[in-house]
């Protein structure tokens, strides 16, 4: 337990650090920070003692077929049902709770019909100054789109097929802000951790320099006894978004093939870096729901195998998408281009590496503003990379509808 207590201890100290004499003695406030997971619930203000509620959640339908035409693996059919139901509560002025649960169901007899939370967490604020969270939950961990090497907290990561995070883990959350230009974030994760010494802290403190947002990180993973600096940031520039990340470790922490032998990157600085922008195209017509709106974003994975040092590495080790040292994604949204109330996506995730690419295109039309039926087609083109044969299929359609209530 000592190793809790001395991350809670680091965390309010670095707290107090930052708020000096700020922290008072007046009411707690009716006030909740904003988390971008949860929709905000419909505050009465008339009683603001009032217990308050909300429901919601989605059901959705997915039909996929997937081809391994030319390799080992025969075709197969995916069918799916599931839905998340979202249940927001908050109780007199000081607090909130949130619970989503998953329920699923697959044609996939290897498998037992899943119930599952995604998020289970408890919010409460000190004097309107400082601001918890406690349970299993998502966060929103460095400024990437897709590629986010500060982000090692959370358990789920982004596809390009699906680029929302539902799952959360299990920790302990701060949050201290300081006006609207400073913020302290900590946060304790014991997801999965059996351990006392296993436990994850991870730290940022966010800054803003004109118009530009950067953050100062530092993560250690107990579990794997390694340390981890970080720093990003986020502004604009002619009209375009632009962010980025940077992380720094020891290559002794590193895990490494060489030769099939697996060792470590030595005693040396291991960076990982990504850089991208975002831009909204919406004088092309009148009518500025039609637009289209472009992402790319570049990624060095300093950590990553090159083309003649991948050859010692066993098959089924190997990720051509994850574990190259350069990448590319790129997400092209065309919104009411095609008509109204569609919306047609095309994805691509590039590995220099190995001239292996994943395309994904989607178009889905709403027919009301909580039904959506869509259809997609996703490709993997592994030109010479035998590892991407390994891992995925040639390609996959599917059809998907969703219902939002």
């Amino acid at each position: 337990m000592k190793k809790i207590y001395i991350y809670i201890f680091v965390s309010i100290i670095l707290c107090g650090l930052i708020r000096g004499d700020e922290l008072g003695f007046e009411n707690f406030s009716n006030e909740f920070e904003i988390d971008e997971t949860v929709e905000e619930t419909k505050y009465n203000f008339e009683n603001p003692y009032e217990k308050t509620y909300n429901f919601s959640g989605e059901l959705v339908l997915e039909n996929d077929y997937y081809s391994y035409s030319g390799t080992s693996y025969k075709d197969k059919v995916f069918s799916q049902i599931y839905s998340n139901l979202n249940l927001e509560g908050r109780f007199k002025k000081n607090s909130k709770i949130y619970t989503s649960i998953k329920v699923q169901d697959t044609n996939d007899n290897s498998k037992d019909d899943l119930v599952g939370v995604n998020e289970m967490f408890f919010d409460f604020n000190l004097y309107d100054k400082v601001y918890f969270r406690f349970g299993k939950q998502v966060l929103a961990w460095g400024t990437g789109y897709f590629f986010s090497p500060s982000d090692l907290i959370n358990v789920e990561k982004k596809t390009i097929e699906d680029m929302e995070k539902s799952k959360g883990n299990l920790g302990l959350k701060i949050h201290v802000p300081k006006g609207t230009d400073k913020n302290f974030y900590s946060y304790i994760k014991v997801e999965d951790k059996e351990k006392i010494s296993d436990v994850d802290l991870a730290l940022k403190y966010e800054f803003l320099i004109n118009k530009t947002e950067y953050s100062l990180g530092f993560l250690n993973l107990g579990e794997e006894n390694k340390q981890i600096f970080s720093s990003d940031f986020s502004s604009s520039f002619k009209g375009a978004m632009t962010f980025g990340e940077l992380t720094i470790e020891n290559g002794e922490k590193v895990p490494y093939y060489k030769n099939g032998v697996l060792g470590n990157l030595e005693n040396k600085p291991v960076f990982k870096l990504s850089l991208g922008y975002s831009r909204v195209f919406d004088d092309i017509s009148t009518n500025k729901d039609k637009n289209i709106q472009l992402i790319q974003e570049i990624y060095y994975n300093g950590a990553g195998y090159s083309k003649s040092e991948k050859n010692g590495i066993p098959i089924n080790i190997y990720n051509p998408y994850s574990q190259g040292k350069w990448y590319l994604a790129t997400f092209i949204t065309f919104s009411e281009f095609f008509g109204k109330e569609t919306t047609m996506i095309f994805n691509v995730l590039s590995g220099f590496t190995d001239n292996a690419h994943q395309l994904n295109l989607t178009y889905n039309y709403d027919f009301t503003s909580r039904l959506t039926l869509g259809t997609f087609i996703t490709g993997y083109i592994s030109s010479g990379s035998k590892e991407g044969d390994f891992y995925y299929p040639n390609g996959v359609v599917g059809i998907k509808g969703k219902y939002e209530f």
